[in-house]
């Protein structure tokens, strides 16, 4: 079940925080996105297909985690 995950993907990356997220076949995922100091600058939940989000925190690292009934991804993801 593992390989589900492996389709996850976040695009573009670097992005100018119109951020894409293509969870594939998944359903009902939770999302999370942490800045580099740990904080939640985002979260939404029951989440399927392509989710389309706008980060509005300044440029720097953050962190995406999907967490689904089959698991947890976390994706690196750079805002210009």
């Amino acid at each position: 079940e593992n390989n589900q995950l492996d389709v996850l993907s976040v695009y573009p990356n670097p992005n100018n925080g119109l951020v894409n997220l293509n969870l594939g076949n998944l359903v009902n995922a939770v999302i999370k996105v942490y800045g580099s100091h740990g904080q939640v600058v985002y979260q939404q939940k029951g989440v399927s297909g392509i989710h389309q989000f706008e980060l509005k925190s300044s440029p720097g690292v953050y962190f995406i985690e999907v967490d689904s009934e089959i698991g947890k991804q976390v994706f690196k993801l750079v805002k210009k």
